[in-house]
């Protein structure tokens, strides 16, 4: 069965980001981040297309993403245990996946 578009697009975006740990040229990396940023942006641009964003999952999701990624600085940061942290990820990833299957 062929990969959808989505699919492929964030396959290749975490190719990117292993890429980007394996080069030491900084000139690489400059374009590799600059890919990275250019198809992250366009995955948005896909996501924002084709789900409604006045659902009450839509919303959920969203607030789910919010509080993981306010959970990932907190880690960063040394304030919270990456444990914790990746609980409340999961968290938000599973709300994301009812807005998928929906």
């Amino acid at each position: 069965m062929e990969k959808k578009l989505g699919t492929n697009a964030l396959e290749t975006l975490g190719k990117i980001v292993v890429l980007m740990d394996a080069t030491n040229d900084q000139q690489e990396l400059d374009r590799l981040e600059a890919l990275r940023v250019k198809l992250t942006k366009q995955i948005a641009a896909l996501v924002e297309k084709t789900v409604d964003a006045a659902s009450k999952e839509y919303q959920d999701a969203q607030n789910g993403l919010i509080a993981a990624s306010q959970a990932i600085d907190k880690a960063i940061a040394g304030l919270e245990t990456i444990a914790k942290v990746i609980n409340t990820v999961a968290q938000g990833v599973e709300l994301v996946a009812k807005v998928a299957a929906a």
